[in-house]
């Protein structure tokens, strides 16, 4: 291309990004159903800090940004994504290197779902309890530690974006957000 050919093509394109960019971060905000029930509502959960959260339906303990995240709205840091036996080692990293409980699990794929929003989408999850979920549909999956029953090279995951859940191939690479029940000493942190 000559610089006569190379200008308009640049001149083009950026006039379709103009157009596009402020379409595509519209399609990625969160939306509600008003009309629906929260199934996680804000008075469900109690904050411990800016990585911990107690949800007093189910007795669980939640980091509140995935895995390779941090801060109040998990905004510091880079995601880090799994394959599901990768994301099983995970925890036993994270037990042994935490200073802390040593009980910290992938949650199963029931677990993984009480935590869906289902009256919102993009993310299906409350974005006060838990924000900054990886949204692009390629990354906004996280595994559960449960495995497929009719397929051993598969797992079950939850798919954050709609909230969908059905099982990948284990070799996938996904989001990971670890859980852990609260024994009495935890549980007396919240009450």
């Amino acid at each position: 291309m000559n610089t006569t050919t190379i200008r308009p093509f640049f001149y083009i394109t950026a006039v379709m990004l103009l157009l596009v960019a402020p379409m595509s971060t519209r399609a990625l905000e969160q939306r509600c159903n008003d009309n629906a029930s929260t199934s996680t509502p804000n008075e469900r959960f109690i904050k411990h800090n800016d990585s911990l959260v107690f949800d007093k339906a189910t007795r669980l303990e939640w980091q509140v940004c995935v895995t390779g995240l941090l801060g109040a709205g998990c905004e510091l840091g880079v995601v880090r994504y799994f394959s599901w036996w990768d994301a099983q080692a995970e925890v036993t990293v994270f037990n042994n290197s935490n200073g802390g409980n040593a009980d910290w699990r992938l949650p199963d794929i029931k677990e993984l779902y009480s935590i869906i929003e289902t009256a919102c989408e993009e993310p299906s999850l409350n974005k006060l309890v838990f924000p900054n979920h990886p949204l692009s549909p390629a990354i906004s999956k996280s595994w559960s530690s449960t495995p497929s029953s009719s397929n051993i090279s598969q797992a079950w995951q939850i798919e954050f974006q709609n909230g969908l859940l059905y099982p990948l191939a284990n070799d996938e690479q996904l989001t990971v957000r670890l859980v852990r029940s609260c024994d009495d000493i935890c549980q007396q942190a919240y009450d």
